[in-house]
């Protein structure tokens, strides 16, 4: 049944295989929806390997195009290491034939009624190294694409973050990332963006943190912050190292969250829309 009665927030990460488990997970959610304005967000590295490229940026569209014009809703993205790879600002302000995507900067604010989202940039937050030191320190790139130094970037990012906190009077607040502030996968504990942003968390009672990069299914508790890792869209990594979590899976799957004005909850489902682990909180 569609009501109005509750906000309805789908997320996945790491899609940027664009291959056939998207197209069920996409069939999944639609089967799914119940809430009348739903809206999914990308969690980041929309688009693998190396990001948007000019040279293929037609064909990496239309790929994408083929999936999504299928999905039944707004499409609201951030950015991942992956997608700095290539030529991040080539997917803000994306228009794409058929498919309601949208990315207006690499970080901003999305209003529903019972919640308010924050769509921000991880690599600005942690531009290092992934686990096989692949990627090697975004720096310089991104000084070349923004036109400022990092450290710059990064304070302007969070001054950004903490002023639009204090200014949301919402019970609920999500705050995605493509990064992980704690993982049982293979990325471990991120201490530089941990000690970062748990401060700020903590300080304004944000209530959900949605993140990819571990192409796993997670749940962690941090104090009051649930995390939530999304980031098996494509493929999976499957191994877990660490004992933090309360629940994790090596699938392919999507998390979904629904929030009314006193109650929240949030599911995690494999691609066919099994529920694998279900979160209340009032």
């Amino acid at each position: 049944m569609i009501t109005s009665l509750h906000d309805e927030i789908y997320a996945a990460g790491d899609l940027g295989d664009l291959d056939s488990h998207i197209e069920r997970i996409i069939s999944s959610i639609n089967k799914s929806i119940s809430a009348k304005d739903p809206i999914f967000l990308m969690l980041g590295d929309n688009f693998y390997p190396n990001g948007l490229i000019t040279k293929t940026k037609d064909e990496q569209i239309e790929k994408f195009r083929h999936y999504f014009k299928n999905l039944h809703m707004p499409i609201y993205g951030l950015l991942g290491n992956h997608d700095y790879v290539g030529n991040p600002k080539e997917q803000i302000g994306m228009k794409i034939n058929d498919v309601n995507f949208n990315m207006e900067s690499n970080y901003y604010k999305i209003e529903k009624d019972h919640i308010d989202v924050f769509m921000i940039d991880g690599v600005i937050l942690r531009p290092g190294y992934n686990a096989e030191g692949k990627y090697i320190y975004f720096h310089n790139k991104l000084k070349k694409i923004w036109g400022k130094d990092p450290i710059v970037l990064r304070s302007e990012l969070l001054y950004w973050l903490e002023n639009n906190l204090e200014k949301s009077n919402k019970k609920w607040k999500l705050i995605c990332c493509h990064y992980p502030l704690l993982s049982d996968g293979i990325y471990k504990h991120w201490n530089e963006l941990y000690k970062t942003l748990m401060p700020l968390l903590h300080k304004y009672k944000v209530n959900f943190y949605f993140c990819g990069h571990d192409h796993n299914l997670q749940y962690i508790k941090l104090n009051d912050l649930h995390q939530f890792i999304a980031g098996s869209s494509s493929h999976n990594h499957k191994i877990k190292i660490k004992k933090v979590s309360s629940f994790f899976a090596n699938t392919p799957g999507y998390i979904c969250l629904k929030a009314t004005k006193s109650t929240a909850s949030v599911t995690i489902y494999d691609e066919n829309g099994k529920t694998l682990f279900v979160k209340f909180l009032m």
